[in-house]
């Protein structure tokens, strides 16, 4: 029993997590070539209700260090524009460049990217609305109806004049 709860919380927590997504780019380069940028595209494609929470930039250890904190903020700045033109929900996302403070080593292909944290919008179902004879025909003796917009004076059995259509 003691092991099961540790885990349903770790499955709950797991169904809440924020997905991610990560556009490389070229050394020096702003704009993702056609190959990386069509994976954006594609993500934008198959992603249309997705809803942008993070967008942090980074660079690589070459060159030094203002111009690559200005580097990973210009990759930002593209694949922001690029989320925009697809529709992308990205309310109140948080940008931040990183440069080269968490790069691993100069020239590392893995340390030029632009990280995408996003998660997807709750869907509520929309509740059937049942008509007031359907209600009346399902009802057992004892059952209680409530009639909706259905109003009165105070302290009165005169019922308001709006409420005489229902």
């Amino acid at each position: 029993m003691k092991l099961i709860l540790p885990i349903l919380l770790l499955l709950g927590l797991s169904a809440n997590a924020q997905q991610k997504f990560t556009v490389y780019f070229n050394s020096d380069v702003t704009e993702s070539d056609t190959q990386l940028g069509e994976s954006l595209s594609k993500w934008i494609t198959n992603n249309p209700n997705a809803r942008v929470q993070k967008i942090y930039g980074y660079a690589d250890k070459t060159g030094d260090v203002a111009y690559n904190q200005n580097l990973s903020e210009r990759r930002i700045q593209y694949v922001t524009e690029k989320l925009k033109a697809g529709n992308i929900m990205m309310e109140s996302a948080e940008q931040k460049g990183f440069g080269e403070s968490q790069s691993t080593g100069p020239d590392n292909a893995r340390d030029r990217k632009v990280v995408i944290e996003y998660g997807r919008p709750q869907i509520q179902p929309v509740p059937k609305e049942i008509k007031l004879d359907e209600e009346v025909a399902a009802a057992k003796k004892g059952d209680k109806i409530r009639l909706k917009n259905m109003n009165f004076y105070k302290n009165s059995d005169e019922m308001l004049p709006e409420s005489k259509p229902v």
